[in-house]
């Protein structure tokens, strides 16, 4: 927020998989909203695709938990103000 009230502007980027962001969130739109800022949320046009061939080569060097081994509902949370 330091940054943001100096240069008044900036961009935040969030990302919402971390526990302490989603605890964090409501307490930084809000001082977001208190400042006039303009708050925007950005989506992709389409679905990304990522590349087959690099994917798998990620999954064997880094042993990343895939989807099909962990559902959805406990990688990704919905939180609602």
């Amino acid at each position: 927020m330091g940054k943001l009230q100096q240069n008044g502007k900036g961009i935040v980027l969030i990302h919402d998989f971390q526990k302490a962001t989603a605890h964090a969130l409501p307490e930084l739109l809000a001082q977001l909203k208190a400042g006039n800022y303009k708050i925007v949320f950005i989506k992709p046009k389409q679905p990304v695709k990522t590349l087959a061939q690099y994917d798998e080569l990620v999954l064997k060097e880094q042993k990343i938990p895939t989807l099909t081994q962990q559902p959805l509902s406990e990688v990704v949370r919905t939180i609602e103000q």
